[in-house]
């Protein structure tokens, strides 16, 4: 009875924490313009489309989704908005993670919000340009759970 304690007192500190979600397949994904981890590739690719974009190949494996001044980059493991998708160009890096935050996913201090999932939603700069990106990026999303109950 004492192991069950601590076991489950384990448990629900570390999910308190945000250390490892409990459930990874009840977890609610991170969703950003419609687009979330629990949809297939095809079905993200199908909603930036739909959305007007035009998707052709690009370069290190990625599909590079057009809009006139919009650009969306998705590669398998994370999905890029350039500022153009949400009108962020003409600000700076701490007004885009406040106006994120603001919108409920709270990405002040790492510039990231980590889902109960195991995905995460970044803003940050690209090393050539001044300008913010939105990355929601799948992480460990669909994943199975740590688990240290037994070997």
């Amino acid at each position: 009875m004492m192991k069950l304690k601590v076991t489950l007192f384990g448990v629900l500190t570390a999910v308190s924490l945000g250390i490892v979600a409990p459930y990874a397949s009840a977890a609610e994904p991170i969703t950003i313009f419609g687009i979330n981890w629990s949809m297939t590739k095809s079905e993200i690719f199908d909603a930036v489309r739909k959305a007007g974009y035009t998707c052709d190949d690009g370069q290190l494996g990625a599909i590079d989704c057009i809009d006139k001044d919009k650009t969306i980059v998705i590669f398998e493991d994370f999905v890029r908005f350039y500022c153009g998708v949400f009108n962020g160009c003409d600000y700076s890096l701490m007004e885009v993670r406040e106006a994120v935050s603001d919108w409920g996913y709270d990405v002040e201090g790492l510039g990231c919000h980590y889902g109960t999932g195991g995905d995460r939603l970044c803003v940050s700069l690209l090393p050539h340009s001044l300008n913010p990106t939105l990355i929601l990026n799948r992480g460990t999303f669909g994943s199975a759970t740590m688990q240290f109950d037994s070997l």
